[in-house]
């Protein structure tokens, strides 16, 4: 965003050059990388800012806001609740008065928004996990490199969305490797969704899953039941002998 309005402001300074540049039919300009960049997570975390609060939002911004708020709620209800709270963030009105001790903290982000859980529904628990997001976890820089591999030079076109599918694929793709060959499934879990398994169907996955061999598990069991008779069969023989004497 700070890179875009300087680039406006020096629009007037270099008007041949920055204006082709900056201009929505550039395939290879700076709105093209900027769609290819800025995702809906990032539009919304930078007007959750206390500071651009009173920025206006474009009309692509406000789209993608109500997107990424529709993503973050599971009904009508608290997508409108989600809306209700974003508007009074912004506006400085109930849950958000100017009173609220939440302001005087607005220098520390993960401060202003833990501040705001206790009188707020959702903004400020989706605000919260949304500024406590590690960004230089171990997981993230390995993710990073993955993306490194994937969008090269010689793919420098590849849009967010497909790079973060082909990242998943390969990152997954690895961990599947180390179990080829191990276990075979079933045909009768492997024509079922995950979500219509049988009580029956998830323990025998799960066994499969452990490397438990379910023959094995047989075998034990029939090693046991005789281990049972021979002893039932021991008793009765002591009781005929002493029957006998």
């Amino acid at each position: 965003m700070s890179i875009a309005e300087h680039l406006e402001m020096r629009k007037l300074d270099y008007l041949e050059v920055l204006t082709p540049f900056m201009s929505v039919d550039n395939d290879t300009g700076f709105v093209a990388r900027f769609k290819r960049q800025v995702m809906p997570v990032h539009v919304a975390a930078y007007y959750l800012l206390p500071e651009t609060r009173s920025k206006s939002i474009p009309e692509n911004f406000d789209c993608q806001l109500q997107g990424f708020f529709r993503q973050c709620t599971s009904s009508e209800a608290d997508f409108e609740t989600l809306c209700y709270e974003f508007e009074s963030f912004r506006a400085q009105v109930s849950p958000f008065e100017y009173e609220r001790h939440c302001w005087t903290l607005s220098k520390s982000l993960k401060l202003f928004w833990h501040s705001t859980m206790g009188h707020t529904e959702l903004l400020g628990k989706l605000s919260n996990r949304l500024f406590s997001t590690p960004c230089n976890s171990v997981a993230s820089k390995r993710a990073f490199s993955i993306q490194n591999l994937i969008h090269t030079k010689s793919h420098n076109r590849l849009k967010s969305e497909t790079t973060n599918k082909l990242a998943y694929v390969y990152t997954n793709s690895r961990i599947l490797d180390r179990f080829q060959g191990m276990f075979e499934l079933p045909d009768s879990i492997k024509t079922k969704s995950i979500y219509k398994l049988m009580s029956e169907d998830e323990v025998e996955l799960e066994n499969i899953l452990l490397g438990i061999d379910l023959d094995d598990k047989n075998v034990e069991m029939d090693y046991d039941e005789n281990d049972t008779k021979n002893e039932d069969e021991d008793v009765d023989g002591d009781e005929v002998e002493d029957e006998d004497d």
